[in-house]
């Protein structure tokens, strides 16, 4: 399933106090994109950012939950591992909590 790029949390590591998660490294193929749309000046940022990126946040799936342009950088590049910090539940979860939940 895609999501639309508004309906995903935009989160990084200090959202994240109330769930479990572990950073490591992988392979970016390994990654699950959750969402199709890019934004052109972001794709840009990332680039100027490599290798120095911030971990791309994961659910437990694999699924991108925030790091999309980042992986695809990686990807162009041909990145052997990129970091990743896999939070310990799903993406739905993550949504609920973050994007729903929001007042």
């Amino acid at each position: 399933m895609t999501y639309k790029r508004h309906t995903l949390p935009q989160i990084s590591e200090e959202h994240l106090i109330n769930f479990d998660y572990v950073k490591y490294n992988t392979p970016p193929e390994r990654l699950v994109p959750s969402q199709s749309e890019r934004v052109p000046s972001l794709l840009r940022k990332a680039r100027l950012k490599f290798p120095a990126i911030k971990p791309i946040i994961i659910d437990i799936a694999n699924k991108i939950v925030n790091g999309h342009h980042r992986y695809d950088v990686a990807l162009e590049l041909g990145m052997p591992l990129v970091p990743v910090l896999q939070v310990h539940t799903t993406l739905e979860e993550l949504i609920i909590h973050f994007v729903k939940n929001k007042s």
